[in-house]
């Protein structure tokens, strides 16, 4: 059910990068990395970060210790 609900997000998220406005590309890639680590997709997930580094490369000047916590604590889980 889980991978359901990922998959589901993954898509929602997709089409928010679609039809969304610039400005929203950065929080909608961020997003898209959560999920992939979420899932152990780290590839993937690294692959959305380098996204939103590549629009926005202050974005993780807010972001970036939320999303490293997130990190550490799902590699710990492996």
């Amino acid at each position: 059910r889980e991978v359901g609900n990922y998959a589901n997000a993954i898509e929602l998220i997709n089409k928010g990068i679609r039809l969304g406005t610039p400005s929203y590309l950065p929080g909608f890639y961020d997003e898209l990395g959560v999920i992939y680590l979420k899932m152990n997709n780290f590839q993937a997930a690294q692959t959305a970060y380098n996204k939103v580094l590549e629009i926005s490369p202050n974005y993780y000047d807010t972001h970036y210790m939320s999303d490293l916590r997130f990190i550490f604590q799902s590699m710990k889980k492996e």
